[in-house]
């Protein structure tokens, strides 16, 4: 959890091969967090299984370093980012 002016300084690579957005959602709901939005960042790299009946009841944003194609979920908006971390 990370408030307003926490820096977010974890920039290592943990794994590759897909975005799994169902599990953001799911923790969203056990941890009994309704939010006015929500903004996920993602490659959308996804598997339409993975978000086959996902309505959440509050909006979503999706910002998107790769493919805009609309999975039904959310509105998608594309962004540029530049990779300029080292990944050692």
């Amino acid at each position: 959890v990370y408030g307003p002016y926490d820096e977010f300084d974890d920039h290592k690579r943990h794994a590759c091969g897909g975005t799994y957005m169902r599990p953001a959602f799911e923790w969203v709901e056990k941890e009994g967090i309704m939010p006015d939005s929500f903004i996920l960042m993602s490659d959308m790299e996804i598997s339409d299984d993975d978000i086959r009946g996902l309505t959440p009841p509050y909006p979503v944003l999706i910002l998107s370093t790769g493919s805009t194609r609309d999975h039904g979920v959310g509105e998608i908006i594309k962004i540029e980012v530049s990779n300029t971390y080292d990944e050692n």
